[in-house]
């Protein structure tokens, strides 16, 4: 039986997250908002999550103004302009569904999702209320697209580029939402349906970053209004196996290892696992990478790990999970929660796609499941990335996490992921039943590293003086630039102790 904390869990997460179909990493439907209205992100939440995904957003103040990823239920395809802004030209999502997302590129940072290491089939597309009527029929600062005799081959061009956890374009795609370089202008079009885009090409990325450009340009820059609308993120499946291309796994003599786990707190072992593997301690320091040094959790059980140095997030990923599993496929999984405080704990979106129930010693394909701890073998670590947690909640510092606690899934089909499926993997198992935690790394400290360019130098001196003797509820004010240990609330001397001893080992973060 699913244990009371896992069903009172998974009540929290379906009301945050809903539900999603398993073959989707997002798809809107597990939003709520009201008939007939938007979110634009002026709660101050810095995005929202969908299924195993996050939309980032940019709000602005002073100026009530966003960027980057906004959502919508608004069926009127009529009215146009810039109070159109959250309207679909097709009036629904795609299929028929009530929810959608409207991107919109600003000036603070390009519309952009991310999400557990995945290879993403595609995605749908369409044009927004505001884009589509000032291309066909022009407004006060915008041509109508072709010209007044339609032979002007204007064009306004989606591009998305897919990104690994530093940040690195892997590809981009293009798509035309709209296109009048024909020659024949019968063949001229402006998108007014969900359009799918392929982008399986790009193979396992992180993120998916989206621009805008058009034909359309003047002084200031291009003048058709930056929307684009998008719907249901297909998925091909998770990063695979190690060795294979797109793997994300973390080798235990990594040198991005920098240090490991120095203490634990809070072991609960759980049904079937014998005295011998009941050591705590065995999860401290490096990983061992052998089916030995390890602490069993037994079925449902779990521990928290802890972390004098602080785990940051830097670029890139920012810790790696290591369990003792013999195979690439034999994997038992784990939840894998955070706290910067050690009482509110934060678990990382996951996703199962493995459709029937796993023998004891069955087979969990890897690109079937993300953001569960043990997707890899022995010696290898399954890493996390803590921007996937930006602005889940005030509680959280992931610029200062010194908890991680790992809690078993029982594969019976007892235990469900993010969007409400269930998970498998190998049951019943005995002696060392669960989760078999050998070791965690920390691949990014608390860190100086302020701009998360990989070094510590002057531009980052500039970033922390521009915070100085700021507190929460200054303007100026940013929790990450508190590196001082502990984290006192304050940017003072202290912290710029910490960056000075940062820049001075050497400058790397």
């Amino acid at each position: 039986m699913m244990s009371l904390r896992n069903l009172i869990c998974l009540i929290v997460v379906l009301a945050i997250t809903g539900v999603s179909t398993a073959a989707d990493i997002a798809n809107f439907d597990d939003l709520s908002i009201e008939p007939e209205s938007y979110w634009n992100g002026s709660d101050g939440l810095g995005g929202f999550a969908s299924g195993g995904a996050f939309f980032h957003n940019n709000y602005n103040f002073d100026w009530y103004s966003w960027d980057g990823f906004a959502y919508s239920n608004i069926t009127d395809t009529t009215s146009s302009g810039w109070t159109a802004q959250y309207n679909a030209i097709t009036g629904s999502g795609q299929s028929g569904s009530a929810n959608y997302a409207i991107g919109y590129v600003g000036w603070a940072e390009p519309p952009t999702v991310t999400f557990n290491a995945a290879e993403i089939n595609g995605l749908y597309v369409t044009n927004n209320n505001y884009a589509y009527y000032s291309m066909l029929n022009g407004d006060e600062f915008a041509k109508k697209f072709g010209g007044d005799d339609g032979n002007d081959p204007d064009w306004f061009l989606l591009t998305i580029a897919g990104k690994d956890v530093n940040g690195d374009v892997i590809g981009t795609i293009e798509f035309y939402l709209a296109d009048f370089r024909s020659e024949n202008n019968s063949q001229d079009y402006i998108v007014d349906s969900w359009e799918y885009v392929d982008t399986s090409s790009l193979g396992v990325v992180n993120r998916l970053e989206f621009s805008l450009s058009s034909s359309d340009v003047g002084e200031w820059g291009m003048n058709t209004p930056a929307y684009f609308v998008i719907d249901t993120i297909v998925l091909v499946g998770y990063a695979p196996a190690v060795g294979e291309a797109g793997s994300a796994a973390v080798h235990m003599d990594d040198p991005n290892c920098i240090t490991w786990a120095s203490g634990w707190e809070n072991y609960e072992v759980g049904s079937n696992c014998w005295k011998i593997w009941q050591t705590p301690e065995k999860a401290l320091g490096k990983a061992a990478g052998t089916p030995y040094d390890i602490v069993c959790l037994g079925r449902g059980g779990e521990i928290t790990l802890t972390f004098d140095c602080g785990i940051g997030d830097g670029a890139g990923y920012d810790f790696a999970v290591f369990e003792n599993s013999f195979s690439d496929t034999f994997l038992e999984l784990a939840y894998v929660e955070v706290s910067s405080d050690g009482v509110n704990f934060f678990c990382f979106a996951n996703d199962s796609l493995t459709d029937s129930p796993v023998g004891g010693f069955g087979v969990v394909d890897p690109t079937d499941i993300g953001g569960f701890g043990g997707k890899y073998r022995q010696g290898y670590g399954t890493p996390f990335d803590l921007a996937l947690l930006t602005d889940t909640s005030p509680l959280l510092d992931t610029n200062n996490i010194k908890w991680v606690r790992i809690v078993d899934i029982v594969g019976d089909g007892s235990y469900f992921d993010t969007s409400g499926d269930v998970i498998y993997d190998p049951y019943p198992t005995t002696g060392s039943a669960g989760f078999d935690l050998d070791a965690i790394a920390v691949l990014n400290m608390r860190t100086a590293d302020f701009n998360q360019s990989g070094n510590v130098d002057y531009l980052d001196l500039l970033i922390l003086g521009q915070s100085w003797l700021s507190q929460p509820g200054d303007e100026n004010w940013n929790y990450r630039y508190d590196i001082s240990d502990p984290v006192d609330g304050i940017i003072n001397l202290v912290d710029f102790a910490v960056f000075a001893r940062q820049w001075l080992e050497g400058g790397e973060s």
